[in-house]
């Protein structure tokens, strides 16, 4: 009798590391995919350009997603790196989401270079 009662708590840790999120085996196997949204004004220049990891979501007026680095443009050009990320939503009147590599700088810092 004294076996069962270990082995509930026991099954039920168990289950507990398996499904928590920190715990996820998959999660070093599987590269994170990284977009590139890019805003346009009507003529085509480049208003700002994003790099997204992970899922980029539509919305009403345009995107949301997890921003990586960020190149704004004129008048002052200046590029911002999130290393963390940063949520971050991008509206325009043309927007082109496509698929594009992990940043270098990204890329150097997580391994340690």
């Amino acid at each position: 009798m004294g076996g069962v009662k270990l082995t509930r708590p026991l099954l039920l840790l168990l289950a507990l590391v398996l499904i928590a999120g920190c715990a996820d085996p998959f999660s070093r196997l599987i590269p994170p995919a990284y977009y590139r949204v890019r805003v346009t004004d009507p003529r085509g220049i480049l208003i700002a350009d994003w790099i997204a990891v992970g899922y980029v979501a539509r919305t009403e007026t345009g995107y949301r997603f997890k921003a990586v680095e960020r190149l704004a443009t004129a008048p002052h050009p200046q590029v911002a790196r999130y290393p963390h990320g940063r949520h971050a939503e991008a509206s325009g009147p043309n927007i082109i989401v496509a698929r594009c590599g992990e940043p270098l700088w990204l890329y150097e810092m997580k391994r340690g270079y």
